[in-house]
């Protein structure tokens, strides 16, 4: 399935804003507060002044259907990554998650919530393997060094 990656603009503010606020996108973020929309729109100017910081909007067919974030302000990238809620199930966040990684080279981590059983396998899916849990969270890498040994996971 050929997804394309495009990069978001202010345009997107009301479609992310609307990802952003469903109750699933909140319960596995570390902020799950309902953010109010004047917030998310100095946010997304903020990022979007950022050179370390991309986020694209992910298409089908050129129907938006998920974003992905790339925080780059430390020595390993940061992804974040949503699917848009008429669009779950259908493999795309998998789909995205894996196209990324593999056209584009460099070192990334992530972190997922034990309770989201979908994000996980999407990281384990696209080659992100496991390096560590915290708590209730799992971190993930791709690429670059792997600081920590598999037997260290607890």
């Amino acid at each position: 399935m050929p997804l394309t990656f495009r990069t978001v603009t202010f345009a997107d503010a009301e479609r992310l804003f609307r990802w952003r606020n469903d109750e699933l996108d909140r319960l596995n973020s570390h902020h799950s507060e309902l953010l109010q929309y004047d917030a998310h729109c100095r946010w997304l100017e903020e990022l979007l002044a950022d050179p370390k910081r991309e986020q694209f909007i992910v298409q089908l067919d050129g129907t938006p259907v998920g974003m992905l974030r790339i925080d780059s302000r430390q020595d390993v990238a940061e992804l974040a990554w949503s699917t848009d809620p008429d669009y779950r199930g259908r493999g795309l966040g998998k789909a995205m998650l894996k196209q990324f990684l593999e056209t584009r080279p460099g070192a990334y981590r992530a972190e997922i919530f034990e309770q989201n059983i979908a994000s996980r396998k999407m990281a384990e899916y696209a080659g992100m393997a496991l390096v560590k849990i915290v708590g209730h969270v799992h971190h993930y890498r791709y690429g670059g060094k792997r600081s920590v040994a598999a037997s260290t996971i607890k």
